[in-house]
């Protein structure tokens, strides 16, 4: 099946898979119209392609189609169209047009305009009829002989300080649509001075408590003054029973009161309407009924391991919003990072991230120097699920190792390590035994004793290892002793050489006799 219109349908097929050993000349199209038993052709004449158009059909009706090839040999099987083709309209009627709005009304006239239909059924609106229906009548004849184009029409003859309704129907080539709401009985007379009812003063969204009371009040400025109207979900209300309704023109006010609110009456609209024969104007607002919160149970006592997330879910009723408090014997939680607390619509919960489990062990002391050492350790099993930072000391430390700087030499230290992340600290990891602040190795001992291998008038030369000492004052005596200097610190020093005196060996001396 292909396309199709309110009154005919274009058929395809494709070519037969075995033109029987000859070429395919004709195809031919029949029919069965609706309450027939009776197959018909469709075409006139042979169909040499493989689509055809069956015109004149009717919409709403079944109707059953077949085709059948011919070649050299004559005429093949039929091949039926699996199921019935029904015929719909091109467009259907359009949707109501908006209420009409009384614009302006004279001794025998009355002014209207109304809004376009939200759906036009398909085809282009071609026009409007107006309705009227005078006061007493329950019959609705046409206010104007002619159609109105557009949508706004100026009626006309009307019975002076006469009372009329006025209704609107959209037209489409598919016929007329439902008719609009009425704008209520309209007086037709003159108003020098008329003004169309507005709202000075809208309703606005109120709340009150179960069995409580709630009022609505509405201003406005109209002449002459407005009937007005209220409902609740679009029915209208009248002053009885709970409802209380006191309207006082000449203060160009209006309210309503709610005696007893229900539970019912929660998220109910609202509405107002004011209408005079100038015109008509609503306003709407939201009614909330408080219950007061209530819990249903008891939250159950929970148990979970060490390191894992505690979440209580709290059931709760009543219409909010609430104010609550979560206690913790007898003291109120925070709504922070160790504990964070929800609402919705009929439950609270409670969550309490784990804290992470204490870093894993041993705690390893190595490198341990005069003044600093490096402790090692093991991520904890279970992080409470966001592990930020090590903190050893004072520091932030990331990693599982980490440098004490500024030890005192000789002192002895214990260590502990905890894990920290945004809901809290674990229990410490200590060392498993005191650390002494030393160095890693022990001071050297004292040098061997110097011996002078050299002198001049100013300084002497020691062997192996050896150092020369400048500056010396000639015929001075002096002695010498060496200390080893590690980095650890200056050690024990050597014994001292026997006192020397400073001269050189290769000065003149003076002359003396060897033998007299």
């Amino acid at each position: 099946v292909g396309k199709q219109t309110e009154n005919s349908v274009t058929l395809k097929w494709d070519k037969p898979k075995n033109d029987g050993g000859s070429k395919v000349t004709a195809y031919q199209v029949e029919i069965r119209k609706p309450d027939s038993d009776i197959w018909e052709i469709a075409n006139d004449y042979p169909i040499k392609g493989n689509d055809f158009t069956v015109d004149n059909l009717s919409t709403g009706k079944p109707y059953e189609f077949r085709v059948k090839a011919k070649n050299a040999a004559g005429w093949g099987e039929y091949t039926k169209l699996d199921r019935p083709v029904t015929l719909k309209p091109d467009s259907v009627a359009p949707s109501s047009p908006g209420m009409p709005e009384v614009k302006k009304v004279g001794k025998n006239y009355v002014e209207l305009a109304w809004a376009t239909p939200t759906n036009d059924g398909g085809s282009k609106i071609t026009g409007y009829i107006v309705e009227k229906r005078p006061a007493g009548t329950d019959q609705w004849v046409k206010a104007s002989p002619y159609m109105s184009v557009d949508n706004n029409a100026t009626i006309t003859d009307l019975p002076e300080n006469g009372e009329v309704e006025f209704r609107v129907k959209a037209v489409n080539k598919a016929g007329e649509s439902e008719p609009s709401s009425t704008t209520g009985r309209v007086k037709i007379t003159e108003y020098p001075n008329g003004r169309a009812p507005t709202f000075v003063k809208k309703l606005t969204d109120t709340s009150a408590p179960l069995n409580g009371e709630a009022t609505f009040t509405i201003e406005f400025d109209a002449n002459p003054a407005p009937e007005v109207k209220w409902f609740r979900n679009g029915l209208e209300l009248s002053s009885s029973g709970r409802y209380r309704i006191v309207t006082r023109t000449n203060e160009s006010k209006s309210t309503l009161i709610f005696n007893e609110a229900w539970d019912s009456d929660n998220n109910s609209k609202i509405s107002c309407e004011i209408v005079n024969p100038l015109g008509r104007d609503t306003c709407d607002a939201v009614f909330h009924v408080k219950t007061p919160p209530k819990l249903t149970r008891e939250p159950e006592e929970q148990r979970v391991p060490l390191g894992d997330t505690l979440k209580v879910k709290i059931p709760i009723s009543g219409k909010g919003p609430f104010e609550f408090q979560v206690n913790k014997d007898g003291q109120s939680l925070a709504n922070d990072d160790c504990v964070r607390i929800q609402e919705f619509d009929d439950f609270i919960v409670v969550t309490i991230p784990a804290p992470p489990l204490p870093p894993a062990g041993p705690l390893e002391i190595s490198n341990v120097s005069k003044d600093r050492t490096t402790l090692s350790w093991k991520p904890p099993k279970d992080d409470g699920g966001r592990a930020d930072a090590w903190i050893p000391v004072t520091q932030a430390c990331k990693e599982t190792t980490f440098t004490v700087p500024s030890l005192l030499d000789g002192h002895k230290y214990e260590f502990r390590i905890m894990d920290i992340n945004e809901n809290g600290t674990s229990e410490p990891l200590r060392s498993s035994a005191p650390a002494t602040a030393k160095l890693p190795f022990k001071p050297a001992g004292a040098p061997g004793q110097p011996g002078i291998t050299g002198m001049t008038n100013n300084n002497s030369i020691y062997q192996s290892t050896y150092f020369t000492l400048p500056s010396l004052v000639e015929d001075h005596i002096y002695e010498f002793r060496v200390t080893a200097e590690t980095e650890a610190e200056k050690e024990t020093p050597s014994d001292a050489t026997k006192p020397t005196k400073v001269k050189d060996p290769n000065a003149s001396t003076p002359p003396e006799f060897l033998k007299k």
